[in-house]
């Protein structure tokens, strides 16, 4: 049995990405993990955003320990003990940026745009990036958590609005298929 993982970006006039299949019989391949890691990559790379910053860790095995070849004992007179000193203060609490990327298609040429409501959901701001245009900003209109649905307007007009078919009714079934939505 196989898995597999699908990632693609519009890139001006062509569309760049990867697809992965890995085996879920044979061990140990770690196929989410790993595509995990590969989508994030891309999607950084894409987009523009900042890779998460990794701090270098030294193994026990890289540490060499200093010796002289002959080991000698060395003393001293002893030092009567202080009082212990008192912890420091604790840090003040950083604040932590949270970013969110997501897609999305515009629904009128008013500017309103569906996407899912996880991209918005407890966003400050909402900004759009249209084919490479500059950023603009948009705002929520509406979200609902249950069906992962999010209306927002951007400011402006768009070149392409999704046509939906004519005859939809309200409450009408609606099916969404792919990687984003």
């Amino acid at each position: 049995m196989f898995k597999r993982y699908s990632r693609y970006h519009r890139d001006g006039n062509g569309l760049l990405g990867f697809d992965f299949w890995w085996s879920k019989e044979t061990a140990p391949v770690y196929g989410d993990r790993l595509v995990t890691l590969i989508s994030g990559s891309f999607w950084a790379s894409m987009t523009g955003a900042p890779y998460a910053t990794v701090a270098r860790v030294s193994y026990p095995w890289e540490i060499e320990p200093k010796s002289s070849g002959n080991p000698q004992v060395a003393t001293a007179p002893a030092v009567p003990q202080a009082a212990p000193v008192p912890s420091p203060a604790a840090p003040p609490e950083r604040t932590t940026t949270r970013i969110s990327a997501g897609s999305g298609f515009f629904v009128s040429q008013a500017g309103h745009i569906l996407t899912s409501a996880h991209v918005v959901e407890g966003c400050s701001s909402v900004v759009i990036r249209v084919d490479g245009q500059t950023a603009k900003g948009a705002s929520v209109l509406a979200q609902v958590s249950k069906n992962d649905l999010a209306l927002i307007k951007a400011a402006g007009s768009p070149t392409d609005v999704l046509p939906i078919r004519p005859g939809v009714r309200l409450g009408e079934g609606v099916a969404a298929f792919g990687f984003l939505i």
